[in-house]
């Protein structure tokens, strides 16, 4: 695993690479650790049975998915580029409010009038 980490990208372009190094090793066996804590708990006779070939290959697929994850990153945001590449379509500046508004009723003074003199 150890030897494995050393595939790791961030290693390179991180200030402190042997940090980088030691927890893309070390972070899985962790987890692996307490996962497979918490399944002796649930089921001991299971677990004592897959005690460690279960360990191990849990740890070695959490560093094949540390491992892949800067590498998966970056292929996505190669692609969130291209598409962010291509021309946007032209947008049509609007045209001014008083060519497309319809005329105001209300403006006119005359409005309203006949319906005054109806009622009266």
């Amino acid at each position: 695993m150890m030897l494995a980490a050393l595939a790791n990208p961030l290693i390179k372009h991180d200030t402190q690479p042997a940090f980088v190094w030691l927890s893309t090793w070390l972070t899985p066996l962790i987890v692996a650790s307490v996962a497979f804590g918490l399944y002796f708990l649930v089921a001991r006779k299971r677990a004592r049975a897959t005690w460690p070939h279960g360990f191990f290959i849990t740890a070695w697929v959490l560093v094949a998915i540390t491992l892949a994850t800067p590498y998966i990153q970056k292929a996505q945001q190669g692609q969130a580029a291209l598409k962010f590449a291509t021309p946007a379509p032209a947008v049509l500046a609007p045209a001014p409010v008083s060519e497309t508004a319809p005329d105001n009723p209300f403006k006119d003074p005359n409005y309203g009038k006949e319906l005054l003199q109806k009622q009266l």
